[in-house]
């Protein structure tokens, strides 16, 4: 009997041999106790031929695909299918660019079916393209001590939350609908989906400035959702709990990326709250003092958390740290 399900959704419209490599290392790096789902959108082309094919070598893999859209990509639609294919009670949302890491998605499972928490979002680290490598030789303690030793030619940043590395019941995907299919291209689906999660199960509450959508790059310095969503995702990065993005290439010129603004306004519509009775909601930077304190640590052990400094574009810093990543 399957343990749980991992859900992943595949669309080959873009960097199709680097999802095809990704996917290959996820199949190589499962067990069979593993039930995978792959939401798959099928444009006819020989890479969708070529993951059929790939995936037929693997009894506990399925592949909930279809021509279900011809437009821009949408992640939503295509969670939303694997789910509705997946046998087990308890899921994990990831997305096909994460390491593939059993032991860790083991570890989250078993807390959800001990009953200390109702759903798990992790943060995510994001490698360049050398980390991206050295990855595949470490353990995940190990590249996590480099993180925090500011190694920045292995990493990118840090995602506090992050939308893809999500463990919960699939009985509530759907009480709560699941992802909203109306965001398509990149980003706003998956915030929406954290705050609904996060909302029904009241880990956090309806505040004066859950809403604001204002991104900073050190992870505790962010405010709105993002601060409320990273109280949850914080004390995982205390036990080194972190799941890896792979590197991959983007072009911001594509119509799947310039849809971000369009979806950063559609999620503020999406997102409804009772005015009635709101107050201002748990401080970030209180619980990283208290984690620090129960962990043991000195304040100053994580001061990567608050780093925002990046580069100036064109600079020799810049082109020093781009040739360092490599």
């Amino acid at each position: 009997m399957m343990q749980y399900s991992v859900i992943i959704p595949i669309d080959l419209d873009l960097r199709p041999i680097d999802i095809l490599k990704k996917v290959k290392s996820i199949l190589k790096r499962s067990s069979d106790k593993v039930e995978i789902v792959f939401g798959h959108n099928d444009r006819g082309s020989i890479f969708d031929y070529y993951l059929k094919k790939i995936i037929q070598k693997k009894p506990n893999v399925k592949l909930a695909s279809g021509k279900f859209y011809t437009r821009l990509i949408s992640q939503a639609l295509l969670r939303n299918r694997a789910v509705e294919q997946c046998t087990c009670e308890y899921i994990y949302l990831v997305d096909v660019d994460y390491l593939y890491d059993e032991a860790l998605s083991d570890l989250c499972i078993a807390e959800l079916k001990s009953h200390k928490k109702p759903f798990i979002i992790l943060p995510c680290i994001y490698l360049s393209q050398k980390g991206s490598r050295y990855v595949f030789k470490q353990s995940r303690e190990q590249m996590f001590d480099k993180f925090i030793d500011f190694r920045k030619d292995l990493f990118l940043s840090l995602a506090s939350p992050s939308g893809g590395a999500i463990f919960m019941k699939r009985k509530d995907y759907f009480t709560i609908g699941g992802f909203d299919e109306d965001f398509i291209g990149r980003g706003g689906e998956d915030f929406e989906f954290m705050i609904k999660l996060a909302l029904f199960h009241k880990a956090i509450l309806p505040s004066q400035d859950l809403m604001i959508n204002q991104f900073y790059k050190a992870p505790l310095l962010c405010e709105g959702f993002r601060k409320y969503l990273s109280v949850l995702c914080l004390p995982y990065f205390f036990e080194k709990k972190v799941a890896f993005h792979l590197y991959h290439g983007r072009n911001r010129l594509r119509g799947y990326f310039r849809q971000y603004a369009k979806n950063s306004q559609l999620l503020q519509e999406k997102i409804q709250l009772d005015t009635t009775n709101i107050s201002k909601g748990d401080s970030l930077l209180q619980l990283y003092e208290q984690l620090c304190e129960k962990h043991q640590i000195p304040i100053s052990k994580y001061a990567v958390l608050f780093d925002s400094y990046k580069p100036k574009i064109f600079s020799v810093e810049s082109f020093l740290l781009f040739l360092r990543r490599l």
